[in-house]
């Protein structure tokens, strides 16, 4: 059975991006609009695990896993099923030893883009701490940063997930993850079992150019709660 899910999304209530509106039952309602039976909700720095919300989209036929972006020496890491114990352990890249076990997901996001919390080079030192590569949707025909990713992910025999990094509800859709699993209701060990076993697909398609365009300027300047204006690409 193939399962569509989508890792990475973010929604109110993150730390880092304020601006956000829709709140996580939102998003998990928009997800099962869009046929999605996992996702995972990866806000910055704060984990989501919540056994009210995981309930909320159990009964909605979708798996909700724990997820976190996390700040590690100022570099962007995903991780899944991990607890507030976890994460108090985790201050630098290579700590991520501590929480590499069976039960946890370890995913380097939108790694060669070109912002300074992309990993980068920090991946290549530390791949073998990593049980995946993101293959993120922003991109278009002319400009794709993922194709360093893809180009890591054989290299390296890693597998390659396709989210979305959603900080819109419109942004979920365009590139997401393929999981081959034999379970009409898989748990969260299945989903991990069949990312390491490689039983998944990318399934995107490249934003317009004028899209991408709209997302870089619709990025380049957030107005926050209090009239905070940053400078902030997706």
């Amino acid at each position: 059975m193939i399962h569509k899910a989508d890792l990475h999304v973010h929604t109110a209530g993150d730390p880092q991006d304020d601006f956000i509106s829709y709140t996580p039952e939102e998003l998990i309602l928009h997800a099962k609009s869009l046929g999605f039976s996992i996702i995972s909700i990866t806000k910055h720095d704060a984990l989501t695990r919540s056994a009210a919300l995981s309930e909320f989209a159990r009964k909605l036929g979708i798996l909700l896993i724990p997820g976190i972006e996390i700040t590690l020496e100022r570099k962007e890491v995903l991780l899944y099923n991990v607890t507030e114990e976890d994460v108090a352990r985790l201050k630098r890249i290579s700590d991520l030893e501590r929480v590499k076990r069976k039960d946890v997901l370890i995913v380097a996001p939108h790694p060669f883009f070109i912002k300074r919390q992309c990993l980068k080079g920090k991946l290549l030192r530390y791949r073998h701490l990593f049980d995946a590569v993101e293959f993120s949707r922003f991109y278009c025909k002319h400009v794709n940063l993922n194709n360093a990713a893809v180009r890591f992910s054989r290299r390296n025999n890693l597998p390659l997930v396709g989210n979305s990094d959603a900080h819109s509800l419109e942004h979920m859709n365009y590139t997401y993850t393929l999981l081959d699993i034999d379970k009409k209701r898989p748990c969260v060990q299945d989903v991990f079992d069949a990312i390491r076993d490689k039983r998944v697909k990318v399934a995107t398609r490249p934003l317009s150019t004028s899209q991408f365009i709209e997302n870089v300027l619709r990025g380049a300047f957030i107005m926050h709660p209090g009239g905070r204006l940053e400078l902030k690409l997706y």
